[in-house]
Parts: structure tokens; sequence; C-alpha cells
């Protein structure tokens, strides 16, 4: 697969999720995928665990938005920073995936959730972050 066919599959999935399609995005994975949270958030594996935790039946209110799209064409590995809003909450993170035949094979994600834009979550202005030089140098 190349670049523009990786980030099609992405959009894919989004748009499935979007749209309370979970078909759609299920269709996007191998049916033996993998989608997990390390080290040991959440797992589910295949086709069947994926429709259910994409809404199933009954379709589920979410919205996922990829902020960037990375993709290596010689390995078949490739990343996309999100956002993606469910029940009140939204979550800015990452999710890794391997693909194989054109689909994703591992989808690994690791993210954090509040209620925060995407703007205001990688803005530098105005917090106050944990660590920072100035408690490295205390120590």
């Amino acid at each position: 697969m190349n670049t523009k066919g990786f980030e099609t599959l992405m959009w894919n999935i989004a748009n499935g999720w979007n749209e309370k399609k979970p078909r759609q995005a299920v269709e996007c994975f191998t049916p033996d995928a993998t989608y997990m949270e390390p080290p040991d958030k959440q797992f589910f594996q295949g086709h069947k665990e994926l429709y259910e935790y994409f809404g199933g039946d009954k379709g589920v209110e979410m919205k996922l938005t990829w902020q960037n799209l990375f993709f290596n064409e010689s390995t078949q590995k490739g990343s996309g920073e999100y956002t993606f809003e469910m029940n009140g909450a939204v979550h800015h993170g990452v999710a890794i995936v391997e693909l194989e035949g054109g689909k994703i094979k591992m989808w690994q994600e690791y993210d954090t959730s509040g209620t925060l834009s995407y703007g205001d979550f990688i803005k530098t202005e105005g917090k106050n972050f944990k660590f920072t030089i100035k408690e490295l140098i205390k120590s």
C-alpha cells in the first residue's frame, strides 16, 4: 500500500465511526486483527469483537478526527495522531498500526482523556506542567 492508500484506509475507519457504520470500520481490519491499548487497558481481536466495540447493531455516537497521519511504505507501518470524542469525553492520542494485505493487522493506541480541544491540548502557554527543567534542577 502507498501513503495515499493508507490515508484513505484511516479516514474510512473514521467515517465508519462518525457515521455509525461499524461494518465500514471493521472492513479496514484483517479478520484476525488485534486492537489494543497497552499495557493492559483494552484488547479486542477479530471482526466480531471489533464490530461490537465499534458500536455493533445499536450504533454509538462518536467522532474520530485524524490530526496527522504518517506512513512508512517499505515496512507497511503507520501512525496517526487523533482526537476522539464519545460520551462527553475528549481523547487525544496516537494509534500505531501494522498492515497486512492492505488492511490493519495490529492497532495499538495510547491516549489521554479530558475536555480540551486539540488546539488547547497541544499549546504550551498558560499551563502548569508537572515536569520542567526547573523541577529537574531542584532535585
